[in-house]
């Protein structure tokens, strides 16, 4: 599926004045993606980071009060980046955001210690540009976190999409897990962690506790064929 960042940032305008947080409040896995990302990658006091395309900033948050950190977020979409702001300026996080895309930012050359990437990838209409940007911008041994769905999840997505379950994925294309390797070994990033992870996205506290349970019984072997989100931890 070709598509524009044109494509994206009308999506996204309009999944987020459609309450983009409210619905993602009452889906388990969405906050798992900061909460793994940030086990899997330490990020010290001080460091100064990138994220990739902040959406509504809530990684930048989470990041933020956990981590005495600085940075800069950029976002295609007006109005994820209004809610945004307004996250980051409550909580007095010192991160510049702005509305741009990746590929348009000049002046941060091995800039960053760190870089964040959640559910981002599937979105770009050029994966391996985008993972080479992200690369561009880290300094030598700056680390990255990328997130993205399973090939596997795709109907799953599509179906809670036309539904109305949950918000649709807009334009996508869910990049294959050998292709994503090849990319981010092709760009020269040194694969340090990866896991797939999540079995139950949504539900009652018993059955996510069950899921995560199960998540470790069944293992790497098993999880990457049938988990939901894959995780990569790079270093340049």
């Amino acid at each position: 599926m070709a598509f524009s960042i044109q494509d994206i940032e009308r999506h996204w305008d309009h999944t987020a004045h459609d309450d983009y947080d409210g619905i993602n409040s009452k889906t388990n896995s969405y906050m798992r993606r900061f909460e793994e990302g940030f086990n899997l990658m330490p990020i010290e006091d001080g460091a100064y980071i990138l994220d990739a395309g902040c959406g509504t900033g809530n990684g930048i948050c989470y990041f933020g009060q956990r981590r005495r950190i600085s940075g800069v977020g950029v976002e295609v979409s007006s109005a994820m980046l209004a809610l945004a702001e307004g996250k980051v300026k409550k909580l007095g996080l010192p991160f510049k955001l702005m509305k741009m895309d990746v590929e348009d930012m000049t002046g941060y050359d091995q800039a960053f210690d760190a870089a964040l990437s959640f559910e981002v990838l599937e979105h770009t209409p050029s994966p391996q540009r985008y993972i080479a940007q992200v690369y561009r911008m880290l300094k030598t041994g700056g680390r990255a976190v990328f997130t993205t769905p399973n090939t596997s999840w795709a109907a799953i997505h599509w179906f809670v999409g036309v539904t109305g379950i949950h918000h649709s994925e807009g334009p996508h294309y869910f990049v294959p897990r050998e292709e994503i390797r090849f990319l981010l070994e092709g760009t020269g990033f040194k694969i340090l962690h990866e896991k797939t992870s999540v079995l139950i996205p949504a539900g009652p506290q018993f059955l996510l506790k069950w899921g995560r349970s199960m998540e470790t019984k069944l293992g790497e072997r098993w999880m990457t064929r049938i988990g939901l989100r894959r995780i990569f931890v790079v270093q340049k």
